[in-house]
This record gives structure tokens, C-alpha cells and sequence, in this order.
């Protein structure tokens, strides 16, 4: 499954800097070596029990965490939004911006309105036929 995120709130701190807030969810396994790499840094929603992830960096609606095997650090795992860069650039043109709006409405949960395409009002065609062509 993997820990996954879910926003929750956001404020300015001391510095004037933009804190995001996620609550973090995954198996007792994963929340228990969250806990672990967090160390001192761990913290949890008081009314919900649920972990949370703080970060400067807004994650989206929802994302997805990961530990470092190597430093043992929590981050962001957006492989998906690398992913899904490299896939609007390689397509461009209408197709990659019609698929950026695809991948907007997945990652931040908003809904992208399609392009206004002008109609113009149909015009009654004029017969070229004579009654007695038929």
C-alpha cells in the first residue's frame, strides 16, 4: 500500500512561511517506522490520532510518502508527477495540454473546464435544384 496523504490545513509560521498539513495514513507497519523516521519531529492530530505530515512544499490533495532506505528521511514520493511531466512534454501541442488538465484534475482534485468552442448558427441552405430536376 505505502503511506499515502491527505491534506488537511495550512498556516503561515514565525517566518512568515506556508506550512501544509496532511494527515498520513498506511498499515500499523508503515505508520509505526513513520513514527520511527520522524523521531522528534513526530507529531499527530490531537482530536483524530492520525499522524501528520508537515511540509513548505504543498503535496497536493492527496500524495504519497516514502522513507530513505539509505538516510531513513521521510519525502514526497512524486515519481507520479514526474512521470505525468515527461508525458504532457513528449506530447504537446493539444493533446498535452488536454492531458495536463487530466493529470490537474487527478493530483490537486480540481475540475478543469474544457475549451469554450465557438458554434456558429446554422444557416438554412438554399436549394440548387429546379422541381423538375427530380
Amino acid at each position: 500500500m505505502g503511506l499515502t496523504t491527505k491534506y488537511s490545513n495550512s498556516y503561515v509560521n514565525d517566518k512568515g512561511t506556508d506550512v501544509f498539513v496532511h494527515h498520513v495514513f498506511g498499515t500499523p507497519e508503515e505508520l509505526e517506522a513513520y513514527e520511527t523516521a520522524q523521531g522528534e519531529f513526530y507529531r499527530f492530530d490531537k482530536e483524530t490520532g492520525r499522524p501528520l505530515y508537515y511540509s513548505i512544499d504543498h503535496v497536493a490533495k492527496t500524495g504519497k510518502l516514502g522513507i530513505s532506505q539509505k538516510s531513513g528521511n521521510v519525502y514526497v514520493d512524486d515519481s507520479e508527477m514526474k512521470i505525468a511531466k515527461a508525458t504532457v512534454k513528449k506530447a504537446g501541442g493539444d493533446f498535452g495540454k488536454a492531458l495536463a488538465d487530466a493529470y490537474a484534475q487527478k493530483f490537486l482534485g480540481i475540475s478543469v473546464a474544457p475549451p469554450s468552442v465557438a458554434v456558429a448558427p446554422a444557416v438554412e441552405a438554399e436549394s440548387t435544384t429546379e422541381e423538375g430536376d427530380l
